[in-house]
């Protein structure tokens, strides 16, 4: 008998969390970062996934990914299925850790980026492939120049990678 070994894909959290977090995989990461970002990276640092809050009433924050690279923090998502409360659960975090740079007594820069990667599967086709939201105004004015968040919908990406098409850019 042919014992059956499950398969997990970087859709489960774990799977993605099991290859991306390990110190000897950082150039994976680090690759797959500056594709998606356009950015560079001389350095990474892990941080802790738990936001402890003070308060029982507020739900715990539990990131599947957090790290700080020279010029930016990261929090990475992995969505399995686009729930009602998926989008605003996603947002507390990185609002979260945006407002716990902001201490009294000191002075306010915008010289670290904070960044939300949400990779999104049960998406609609028809919704974009990557989407980045930030925060403005209906002028597209910019409230703050350092907060972002990069949206994915895996559905078109998974097409793209069994396909074997190209994406156009």
């Amino acid at each position: 008998m042919v014992e059956e070994k499950k398969f997990y894909t970087c859709r489960n959290d774990i799977a993605f969390k099991e290859v991306f977090m390990e110190e000897k995989n950082s150039d994976l990461l680090k690759a797959l970062l500056e594709s998606i970002l356009d950015i560079k990276i001389k350095n990474i640092k892990y941080l802790n996934l738990e936001k402890n809050n003070g308060n029982i009433h507020i739900k715990r924050k539990h990131f599947d990914f957090h790290i700080k690279t020279d010029t930016e923090n990261i929090h990475i998502e992995v969505n399995s299925e686009m729930k009602p409360y998926v989008r605003p659960r996603n947002a507390s975090y990185i609002f979260n850790a945006y407002s716990s740079v902001v201490l009294r007594g000191e002075e306010y820069t915008e010289d670290i980026k904070f960044i939300q990667i949400n990779f999104n599967y049960k998406m609609s086709k028809k919704d974009k492939s990557i989407r980045i939201y930030t925060l403005s105004d209906e002028e597209r004015k910019k409230y703050v120049n350092n907060l972002f968040i990069y949206e994915f919908n895996m559905e078109y990406f998974k097409e793209l990678w069994y396909s074997n098409k190209k994406r156009n850019r």
